[in-house]
C-alpha cells in the first residue's frame, strides 16, 4: 500500500524509522492487502500524510512480509496503528479510523505527550457547560425530557441517533459523534462517554439532572473522576474474571495512578507510558475466550493510561468501546454465564464461520442463517436454552450498575465547580 507521503517499511527501514522518531513523531499503520478495513483506511493516511507535511513521518508495515516487526510490536489485529516517540510507542489504536478521526486522535496523543504540535487543536479548553447560557441548557434538557417521555431514548445498541430516537448523549444534541456534542452543549466530549455509560433513559432518571446540569459548571475533570469510580464499582467481580495475576497486579498499579493523578500528583509520562506499554503486552489479542473480558480490560487501561483529555472525543469514543465491552462481560458473569457456556460460544463462532464458507458467494442468506441456528441449537439444546435465561436476566443486572454509577454521576455534579467568567465558544 504506497501513496504520495506515505512511506512502506521493511524491517530494517522500521528499526531506522523507530531512530527517526527522536527527531519527529513517526506513525505506523500495521496492515495487510488482504484486509479490507486497512485498504479502506489507505487515503486516510495520505491526506494526513499531506496536510502534516515533515511534522509527523506517516508509514505503514506489511505484517504479512514482516510479521516478526509486528510480533515485536505486540501487534495482534489488524489495522493497527502505533505512534513513536524518542524510539517508545506512546499511542497506540486499533481499527480504522477516517481522516478526521485520525487526524484528531494524533493531535490527542501528541497534546498527551509532548504539548501540542502544527495543527492541533487547543487542549482541554473550559467554556462552561452549555457556555454559561441557561437559555440554551433549558432548550436541550427540556427537550431530552420530552424525548425520555416519549421513550425515545433507547442506551440498549450504543451511541446513535436515528432522526427520532436515539441513546441519551446523542439525544441531548440530536446527533451521535461526540465532537457534535461538546459543540452544540458546551459540555466536554468526555461527557458523552460517561452519560452513555451511565444511561439514563426514563423520566425519572433524566429528571434529578434537570436540576443538577447547570449552566457554566468546569466539568473537565468529572469524566475521568467518574470512570475511576465506575472501576470501583465493578472492581472484585471483574477480578474474579481476570486469568493471569500479572493483569491483576497492573490493575492495582493504574488505579494508584489514576488516584494519584485525581489528589493532584501526576504520574510522570514515562510512568503512564509503561502502564499503557504493559498492558498492550499482556494483551492476548482476543485469541482466548476466556481471556476476553481480561483483554477488554486491558484495552481500557491502555486508553487511560493516561485518562484523555476531557475535550479529546476520539480519546473518549475509544473507552467508551473498551468500557462497553467490560460492562457486558460484568453483567453476563453476574447473570450467571459460565466459562463452560463461553468456550460453546467460541465453538459457534467457528461453526458458524466452517458452515458459512460452504454457501454459495460464501455468505448465508437469511432462509439458510435461520435453518443454521436452528441445527445449532437441536444439536447444543442446554447451551441454547442457557443463553435465553442469562440474556432474559442481563437487564437486570445493567440497570443495577446504571442506576447506581447515575447515583455517582449526580453526586458529582452537585460538587462540580463553576467557571470564573466564560471563555468564548470554540470557533
Amino acid at each position: 500500500m504506497t501513496h504520495a507521503g506515505v512511506r512502506a517499511l521493511s524491517a530494517s527501514m522500521f528499526e531506522q524509522a523507530l531512530r527517526d522518531s527522536h527527531q519527529q513523531p513517526v506513525l505506523v499503520d500495521f496492515w495487510a492487502p488482504w484486509c479490507a478495513p486497512c485498504t479502506a483506511m489507505a487515503p486516510a493516511l495520505a491526506g494526513v500524510a499531506a496536510s502534516l507535511g515533515a511534522a509527523v513521518q506517516v508509514c505503514t508495515l506489511d505484517v504479512d512480509q514482516w510479521p516478526e516487526v509486528a510480533a515485536s510490536c505486540a501487534v495482534r489485529s489488524i489495522p493497527t496503528l502505533l505512534l513513536f516517540m524518542n524510539g517508545e510507542p506512546i499511542g497506540h489504536h486499533r481499527g480504522a479510523l477516517h481522516e478526521h478521526a485520525l487526524h484528531a486522535w494524533l493531535g490527542e496523543q501528541l497534546q498527551a505527550n509532548a504539548g501540542p504540535g502544527p495543527g492541533w487543536v487547543a487542549p482541554d479548553v473550559c467554556w462552561g457547560t452549555f457556555y454559561g447560557e441557561s437559555g440554551l441548557r433549558d432548550f436541550l434538557l427540556n427537550r431530552l425530557q420530552a424525548l425520555a417521555q416519549a421513550g425515545a431514548i433507547d442506551n440498549e445498541y450504543g451511541l446513535r441517533w436515528d432522526g427520532r430516537q436515539g441513546s441519551v448523549s446523542a439525544a441531548l444534541v440530536q446527533h451521535a459523534d461526540p465532537a457534535v456534542f461538546e459543540r452544540i452543549s458546551g459540555l466536554p466530549a468526555g461527557m458523552a462517554c460517561v452519560l452513555e455509560l451511565a444511561a439514563p433513559a426514563t423520566p425519572a432518571q433524566i429528571r434529578p439532572f434537570l436540576s443538577l446540569l447547570q449552566a457554566g459548571l468546569d466539568l473537565r475533570q468529572l469524566p475521568a473522576q467518574w470512570v475511576r469510580l465506575w472501576w470501583a464499582e465493578v472492581h472484585d467481580d471483574w477480578l474474579v474474571m481476570v486469568r493471569d495475576q500479572e493483569v491483576a497486579a497492573l490493575h492495582l498499579q493504574w488505579l494508584q495512578a489514576l488516584d494519584a493523578q485525581q489528589a493532584g500528583n501526576e504520574p510522570t509520562p514515562a510512568h503512564w507510558l509503561a502502564l499503557r506499554q504493559r498492558a498492550h503486552s499482556l494483551d492476548s489479542g482476543e485469541r482466548d475466550p476466556l481471556r476476553l473480558p481480561q483483554d477488554h480490560g486491558l484495552a481500557a487501561i491502555a486508553a487511560l493510561c493516561p485518562p484523555p483529555a476531557s475535550s479529546a472525543h476520539v480519546g473518549w469514543s475509544t473507552v467508551l468501546d473498551c468500557m462497553t465491552r467490560c460492562q457486558y462481560h460484568w453483567a453476563r458473569r453476574r447473570a450467571g454465564w459460565t466459562d463452560e457456556e463461553t468456550l460453546t460460544e467460541a465453538t459457534l463462532h467457528s461453526w458458524f464461520g466452517e458452515r458459512q464458507k460452504l454457501e454459495p458467494g460464501g455468505r448465508f442468506s437469511s432462509p439458510r442463517l435461520l435453518q443454521a441456528h436452528q441445527d445449532f441449537a437441536a444439536a447444543h439444546p442446554h447451551y441454547t436454552a442457557r443463553c435465553g435465561d442469562v440474556q432474559a436476566r442481563l437487564p437486570q443486572q445493567l440497570a443495577s450498575l446504571q442506576r447506581a454509577m447515575q447515583r455517582q454521576l449526580q453526586r458529582l455534579l452537585a460538587t462540580a465547580p463553576r467557571v470564573r467568567g466564560q471563555d468564548a465558544a470554540p470557533p
